[in-house]
């Protein structure tokens, strides 16, 4: 029996996806910490390289903050209607 599996499944799983370029420029804009860009695109790839990645839905988050969060809402009111 697998370990997780009495937890119940997800309805819905949003992957906030963003180029890892832009994800190492939000990192140093904040002056708090450094990410090296080959970590950031490994953390990418293992991600899509989830078994569960199809169910997934993905949003790109390499927008403004306000496009951001509108696709966001968008998606959960979706899948909170269904």
């Amino acid at each position: 029996m697998d370990r997780w599996s009495w937890f119940p499944q997800p309805s819905l799983v949003c992957f906030l996806t963003v180029s890892p370029e832009r994800a190492r420029q939000r990192v140093l804009a904040r002056g708090i910490d450094t990410e090296e860009l080959a970590h950031l695109r490994a953390l990418d790839a293992g991600c899509r390289g989830l078994p569960e990645f199809g169910t997934f839905t993905v949003i790109d988050v390499d927008g403004e903050p306000s496009e951001v969060g509108a696709a966001l809402d968008r998606v959960v009111r979706a899948a909170l209607a269904r």
